[in-house]
């Protein structure tokens, strides 16, 4: 089977497993809003943005292991293989540990911190030591998943999250039909599917690379060197990510109200999901960048990178127009008895970094792949640290409230990929700077054709029951479909495609 049938196998598994999340998060999530009410549901946001902060060390030890893994996988060098895993399970471990005794202070502490309804403390208590829990497997599943990736065999994570699904609505569904209504029953579900999730990832992991060992004995200092050295500055990356959309949950809690936190968590639900899926899609692609980049086939790879922007783009984009063009409507049906207004533009918001995050996801794993990654570590802190000041000058001295929140976000997340990001990657490949501009130009260009047709289409069919909306919905995609494959692609792009799923022309 050729890469780019693969490629394909794994991208469309991936939305297959994306659909279905929506669909249960579509049933499923006005229920649980309405049994706890948005501002309790807000606090589930707010824990999962909690452990994000415990998430970043991770990075050093972790989170360039694919990189290293699979480089001297390519090279057949099974030695480096079994240090490389070792070396970072056992510093992984070693740091989760550490973390015990302070997580469970801050917990036991947590009003202090937090505003909480003195009536619901114990539960959201409850809540967080459970993401506590499941953070720990989550982070041995994301090492064990390495296996998976190194081989390329995406579909099968796809597959895992599929029937994770389907547990998960089993679950809670249960819990919330026979049993009073707490908001920990997100926390319980969550550690039940991640520990199963680890298992399945570490037997997968076994079963694709057989030889490898992971023991103390095969810890070496220089692999855990260079996984640290790279890591410290994904850790800084991630630590910009954080400043810039990761505190706003907080910033609604204690600067706005804990009704505010909810509907902003509301907001994000499917951005959110969208976002999970991006992050699946993009390791399809990393695979396969860093297999050319460590033949130095660096031609290829360019090319690859362009398609991956565009392929990347078109699966970003399409979702969020619909969201944004029939967003309003979807709300007033979905969750009638909250503010639908306020969710809506929240939503907007939310949507439009994603579709830039979309379009420069290729370009970020350029800097893992190129071992650049101090300057864009540095410069994206740099951006972070200037929107939480921006976020609070907004929040102290104007009346924008839970919308500076989230507007001060999407305008430093639309400014970062212009000024650095995409300078910066035609850098690291020695290209001039200009390179991936025009390709942006086009791929924006096409994003604001096909908003502009789906208001005009929203002035004609403005659609007040569901199947008024998913015929709407429908029928936007499939234009969007369309105008993307003759405008977005080029002629040679669109044969490419059409070969990829057995098409000749």
């Amino acid at each position: 089977m050729t890469e780019q049938r693969m490629l394909a196998i794994n991208i469309s598994s991936r939305f297959a497993a994306y659909a279905v999340n929506i669909g249960v998060q579509f049933f499923l999530t006005p229920y649980i809003v309405m049994a706890l009410g948005a501002a309790e549901y807000g606090y589930l946001g707010l824990g999962q943005n909690f452990i994000s902060y415990l998430d970043i060390f991770t990075f050093v030890t972790a989170g360039t292991l694919f990189r290293f893994a699979m480089i001297s996988f390519t090279q057949k060098n099974k030695d480096d293989v079994n240090a490389y895993f070792s070396s970072s399970v056992y510093s992984t471990l070693a740091y989760l540990l550490a973390l015990i005794i302070p997580v469970s202070y801050a917990i036991w502490r947590l009003k202090d911190f937090i505003k909480i309804n003195p009536s619901i403390v114990q539960d959201v208590q409850i809540l967080f030591i459970l993401l506590m829990i499941n953070f720990v497997f989550n982070t041995f599943f994301l090492i064990f998943r390495t296996g998976t990736q190194m081989v390329n065999k995406f579909y099968l994570i796809s597959i895992r999250d599929f029937f994770s699904v389907i547990l998960e609505t089993a679950l809670l569904l249960s819990m919330y039909i026979f049993f009073e209504p707490k908001i920990y029953y997100l926390g319980i579900s969550a550690v039940v599917l991640s520990g199963l999730t680890m298992i399945y990832d570490f037997v997968l992991l076994k079963r694709f690379i057989p030889h490898l060992e992971i023991r103390l004995k095969h810890v070496k200092w220089t692999k855990l060197r260079d996984i640290t050295s790279s890591g410290f500055y994904s850790m800084v990356k991630q630590t910009s990510n954080i400043l810039l959309v990761g505190l706003d949950l907080l910033f609604a809690n204690t600067m706005v109200s804990e009704i505010a936190m909810g509907q902003l968590s509301i907001g994000k639900i499917l951005p959110k999901a969208m976002q999970s899926f991006l992050t699946m899609a993009i390791g399809s692609f990393n695979v396969m960048f860093t297999k050319l980049y460590a033949q130095k086939r660096m031609d290829h790879l360019l090319v690859q990178v362009k398609r991956g922007i565009k392929v990347l783009g078109t699966v970003t984009m399409l979702p969020n127009i619909i969201l944004i063009v029939y967003g309003l409507p979807f709300y007033k049906l979905w969750i009638p008895h909250q503010d639908v207004q306020l969710i809506y533009i929240l939503s907007v918001l939310t949507a439009l970094v994603l579709v830039m995050t979309g379009l420069m996801s290729p370009l970020q794993s350029i800097f893992t792949i190129t071992n650049h990654l101090k300057v864009n570590a540095i410069v994206h802190l740099i951006y972070g640290l200037i929107s939480v000041l921006t976020t609070y000058l907004f929040l102290k001295y104007t009346n924008f409230g839970v919308y500076a929140i989230a507007g001060v976000s999407t305008f430093y997340g639309i400014l970062l990929p212009f000024v650095f990001q995409m300078p910066y990657a035609a850098y690291c490949l020695d290209l001039p700077k200009l390179t991936f501009f025009p390709l942006m130009f086009r791929s924006i260009l096409t994003f604001l054709v096909l908003v502009l047709f789906g208001f005009g289409m929203r002035q004609v069919i403005m659609p007040t029951t569901w199947i008024q909306l998913i015929l709407s919905c429908g029928i936007l995609g499939l234009v969007g479909v369309g105008v993307i494959y003759l405008m977005y692609f080029t002629a040679e792009e669109r044969v490419h495609i059409l070969s990829i799923f057995g098409v000749r022309k």
